[in-house]
């Protein structure tokens, strides 16, 4: 590959960097979402098992406190643990799309220094990272995205989610302070 440009082919061992690199980072992702999610599991299991255990301590106290006991002891922990899931859950969802764009960004940059005669991202007017990735490969670098662009559309429909997630978190942040 070498871009119209003669005599200067592309670094390919780059490339299998990128994807080795990105692939020890997936396996690590992998793990830390597994780690996490049997954590949570953990959590809601010794939650379930206090209510279990003093179940019979709660039927003890009269009938028009037992509602209240629940929700100012169990309710709290209950929210938190489906908090805990729900944060845990997309910031899995955020870094991995940060890690992609990173490794899309370092990738063009070296295709940038490489070929300084090409055009730069930043000619690219465009205000998602994704998408100006995807026509800086498609327009500058002329590479065929016909056969990719499938999997593009799924990467930012997936993209469109993750925008959403942080915008809410970023919402809930200013609103609850």
């Amino acid at each position: 590959m070498n871009f119209g440009i003669p005599n200067k082919p592309l670094k390919w061992e780059y490339l299998y960097l990128i994807q080795f690199e990105i692939e020890i980072a997936m396996s690590a992702l992998s793990a830390l979402n597994a780690n996490q999610e049997k954590s949570l599991r953990d959590t809601k299991k010794s939650f379930d098992d206090f209510v279990t255990n003093n179940k019979e301590a709660v039927e003890s106290l009269p009938k028009e406190y037992q509602d209240s006991y629940y929700s100012h002891l169990h309710y709290e922990d209950d929210m938190m643990i489906n908090d805990l899931q729900r944060l845990q859950r997309y910031s899995i969802v955020v870094l991995i799309f940060c890690f992609y764009e990173s490794k899309l960004q370092l990738l063009c940059k070296e295709i940038e220094s490489l070929f300084p005669d090409l055009g730069k991202l930043k000619q690219i007017n465009e205000a998602q990272d994704l998408k100006r990735f995807w026509r800086y490969f498609s327009e500058i670098l002329k590479i065929n995205s016909e056969a990719l662009y499938p999997l593009y559309e799924k990467i930012r429909q997936q993209k469109y989610l993750r925008n959403i997630l942080i915008t809410t978190e970023s919402f809930q942040k200013r609103i609850l302070g």
